[in-house]
C-alpha cells in the first residue's frame, strides 16, 4: 500500500451495498488490495433488528436505553402496539423483507412511525401517546423497497469481478 512521508501505512476503507456500480478504475489490480463481502441480513437478523426496534416499552422501564422503541423524533417516542411487537408478526414481516439492508429496515420503521404520526395529528392526538399498529406497518411496507435485488444478493462477487475485469482492459 501507500506510505506517508513518515513511512506509516495509509488505509482506505470503503463500503457499498451496490458493488457493481463502483468505478472500474478503483477495482483495477493494485488499487484496492482486499475486497470483503458482507452479506445482507438474513431473515433471523432482520427479525432481531425489527424486534429491537418495535418492542413495547415495559412499565417502569421507559427511561432505559434498551427499551426505547421505533424512533425518536425529538418530541417523544413512538411505540408499537401489542400486535406489531408480537414475535409471530415480526417473524412473518422479517421473512417478507428479503434484500432489505439494515438501513432499509431503519427507513421502514421510521416510515411506520411517520404513518402513525400523520394519522394521530389528523385526529389531534399527542405524539408521545401514539402507537404504531399493523395498518401503519402495512402502509410502510407498501412504500418500502429493498436496496438489494436478486443477482446482487446471490452473486455480488461475480458482478464485482466482472466489472473489475472489464475496466482493466
Amino acid at each position: 500500500g501507500m506510505k506517508t512521508s513518515r513511512d506509516h501505512p495509509v488505509i482506505l476503507l470503503g463500503a457499498s451495498s451496490r458493488p457493481h456500480v463502483i468505478d472500474s478504475a478503483l477495482l483495477r489490480p493494485g488499487r484496492l488490495e482486499y475486497h470483503i463481502f458482507v452479506p445482507p441480513p438474513n431473515a433471523e437478523s432482520r427479525f432481531q433488528y425489527l424486534r429491537a426496534r418495535m418492542r413495547r416499552a415495559r412499565d417502569g422501564e421507559e427511561g432505559t436505553e434498551t427499551q426505547r422503541d421505533l424512533t425518536r423524533f425529538g418530541f417523544g417516542e413512538i411505540q408499537s402496539d401489542e400486535q406489531v411487537s408480537s414475535e409471530d408478526f415480526l417473524r412473518e414481516l422479517a421473512g417478507a423483507m428479503d434484500g432489505f439492508s439494515f438501513a432499509d429496515l431503519q427507513l421502514f420503521c421510521q416510515e411506520a412511525a411517520l404513518s402513525a404520526i400523520r394519522e394521530g395529528m389528523g385526529k389531534g392526538e399527542d405524539v408521545p401517546g401514539l402507537r404504531v399498529c399493523q395498518d401503519h406497518v402495512r402502509r410502510a411496507f407498501l412504500h418500502a423497497r429493498p436496496s438489494l435485488r436478486g443477482v446482487e444478493i446471490t452473486h455480488p462477487l461475480k458482478l464485482w469481478q466482472t466489472q473489475a475485469a472489464a475496466g482493466g482492459r
